[in-house]
């Protein structure tokens, strides 16, 4: 308030001046409660983000961007996989596989309609991104798979894992 700030001036400003001390020592409870209604009113007036890339429960295991950039994926320990718009951060989809395990790759194909996820269930799973669905769920691994990737055309996919093997989809 700009009259309060006139009235009450150098009480109020931060640092060591004497009048504050002052009015501290001898108005504390007073003191106290301009200085809250000020730190109050600081809080209202500040600018408030939209929160942005927000939303995972748990761990964030694998980011991955598409080609474009327009798009991120990640995975998580709470086991989904979430698409987001870039820079905004705004939540595109949530895909989840049922009972799978955590999510620790996330890959785009080069032309951005699917995406392989893969993760502790040993698995790798081939995603449309349109349909928001499992299209194929490729097995192999004998442990918890680390990596996936696509090849440059978008025919094959890598995947590696702790079972210390690479399997081509």
């Amino acid at each position: 308030n700009p009259e309060q700030t006139r009235i009450l001036g150098g009480l109020l400003v931060k640092g060591g001046t004497v009048q504050r001390a002052t009015f501290q020592e001898h108005f504390p409870e007073l003191a106290r409660r301009i200085l809250a209604a000020q730190a109050l009113m600081a809080a209202k007036n500040k600018p408030r983000p939209d929160p942005a890339f927000e939303g995972h429960s748990a761990t964030v295991n694998a980011v991955a961007f598409s080609r474009d950039g327009q798009r991120a994926a990640s995975g998580s320990d709470d086991r989904t996989i979430r698409i987001w718009e870039v820079p905004s951060g705004k939540l595109l989809a949530k895909l989840e596989a049922g009972n799978s395990g955590e999510i620790l790759a996330v890959a785009f194909s080069s032309d951005g309609k699917y995406l392989l996820s893969a993760g502790r269930d040993r698995v790798v799973r081939l995603w449309d991104l349109e349909k928001r669905a499992p299209m194929r769920v490729f097995k192999g691994h004998t442990d918890s798979v680390r990596c996936a990737t696509f090849s440059p055309n978008g025919k094959w996919a890598v995947s590696g894992g702790d079972d210390r093997s690479l399997d081509r989809k």
